[in-house]
């Protein structure tokens, strides 16, 4: 991507602002406050950092920049996201209160079209298995999803984890 890619504004949310958008490719435009209010309701914030805050939806934007199908996939998907919440509530996905958040992420998680998906959705199961992957899989292999779980990082800083893991073959066989 050469950076001059435009942007306009798109039909699913006309409310959103052009400099909300993040051009991926020539065909692929991601609404950034769709993507941080999905990322941040997947893994939201407690009394620990959440996806949003590990970075996240910077990461997920990262990886899918070589990755068009699954690009394509996060903007129907994201778009849908938007009508359904509208349909839902009223509002925008990132507007949204966290119930409302989450109500549509429970018909996702079970393979249920929330009202206002449409057509123009991309089928939900690749969608959700997709999207909560990535976000699931970026935080957990971040230091805040380290963190999380008391992983302690990679271990060439300490010189390997061999002393800690490793145990004498208690045969005594090669």
């Amino acid at each position: 991507m050469d950076g001059r890619v435009q942007v306009s504004r798109r039909p699913f949310a006309p409310d959103l602002l052009e400099n909300d958008m993040v051009p991926i490719s020539r065909a692929t435009v991601i609404a950034r406050p769709t993507l941080d209010a999905f990322v941040d309701s997947v893994i939201p914030r407690d009394e620990t950092p959440g996806a949003l805050d590990a970075g996240v939806a910077d990461a997920v934007l990262a990886t899918i920049q070589s990755q068009p199908e699954v690009a394509r996939l996060l903007e129907t998907g994201l778009e849908a996201l938007e009508r359904a919440s509208r349909a839902h509530c009223g509002r925008l996905f990132a507007s949204a209160s966290t119930e409302d958040r989450q109500a549509l992420l429970r018909a996702l998680a079970e393979g249920r079209e929330p009202p206002g998906w449409g057509p123009e959705g991309p089928p939900v199961g690749p969608f959700w298995n997709v999207a909560r992957g990535l976000v699931v899989r970026l935080f957990y292999g971040s230091p805040a999803g380290w963190a999380e779980v008391g992983f302690p990082g990679p271990s060439v800083d300490r010189g390997g984890y061999r002393h800690t893991i490793v145990r004498p073959n208690p045969l005594g066989t090669a």
